[in-house]
């Protein structure tokens, strides 16, 4: 029974249907068919493949982590709050019926994407002490990494979360192809703004809170596994720019690019987790 709810819950949490929704965008022909102004209707058949190779993935991945790690992943993905995630399901189930008849635009930017949003922000308030209950995994005896603070902060500004948002960003489409400095210093730029407010907060309501530990003081590799995924993202997303290749290879490329992005969306997640076991730390 905990198998079906957590594929379910795979399969119709509002945090998938986004991934998948950002995954098509820049393949939109493939997944999506224009039935008029600012109308597009979801193609079954490509959703459904999509949802397959993605449940797979994450089914192989949990399979092989039970194997090796002293975790039982399928907890992370069973509901917590049956009532709550079903809200949730159904929304997602809506929006899908809906594309799958024919999205307009502005009905999609207006009710239905705030309406994801606000079922993902409702999960992780409703699961926060139970995200929060996953540090034995995060913790595992490996070993502390001695890194410099200055190179923390180089590996930080490849947070998969800030490279994302600045790689799709309009104003980055903008500039130049090569201008990849842009993006990493307004990565550092607005995680040292969000230090500051964690630092406000943890000085009037719990204990200090150093700007080294903030930025990976006694960490070990699982805290820099989001970083790794983001430079490799960041280095796919430049190389299909700037790099002279012939069409078929450059589509190769680009194509490589999306699933690592796939793959950093997983990391986000992992992101998440390392920062709030940090600050919950601070209380």
């Amino acid at each position: 029974m905990n198998i079906l709810l957590a594929i379910t819950n795979i399969l119709f949490n509002p945090f998938s249907f986004l991934i998948f929704i950002t995954f098509s965008f820049k393949k939109d022909s493939h997944f999506f068919t224009k039935e008029g102004t600012n109308v597009t209707r979801l193609k079954l058949v490509p959703y459904l493949l999509f949802y397959s190779i993605y449940l797979t993935a994450i089914l192989g991945l949990t399979y092989l982590c039970n194997l090796y790690v002293d975790f039982n992943f399928w907890e992370a993905f069973v509901p917590k709050n049956l009532f709550v995630s079903s809200i949730t399901w159904l929304i997602t189930a809506f929006t899908l019926r809906t594309y799958l008849k024919g999205m307009e635009g502005n009905i999609m930017g207006f009710i239905f994407f705030p309406l994801l949003v606000l079922s993902i922000l409702t999960l992780t308030v409703f699961n926060f002490f139970d995200i929060l209950s996953y540090p034995k995994f995060l913790t595992s005896n490996l070993p502390i990494l001695k890194i410099d603070l200055w190179l923390r902060l180089l590996i930080h500004s490849f947070c998969p979360f800030y490279i994302i948002i600045f790689l799709n960003s309009k104003e980055h489409e903008k500039r130049e192809k090569d201008d990849f400095i842009t993006p990493l210093l307004s990565s550092l730029i607005l995680q040292l703004m969000f230090f500051s407010i964690n630092w406000i907060v943890t000085y009037l309501f719990g204990n200090s809170l150093s700007f080294s530990l903030f930025f990976g003081e006694g960490q070990t590799i699982v805290y820099y596994m989001p970083m790794i995924g983001g430079f490799l993202l960041f280095v796919l997303f430049f190389l299909s720019k700037i790099v002279p290749v012939e069409k078929s290879k450059r589509y190769k490329l680009e194509t490589i690019s999306y699933y690592v992005t796939f793959i950093n969306f997983g990391l986000i997640i992992l992101e998440l987790i390392n920062y709030l076991n940090l600050i919950s730390a601070a209380f």
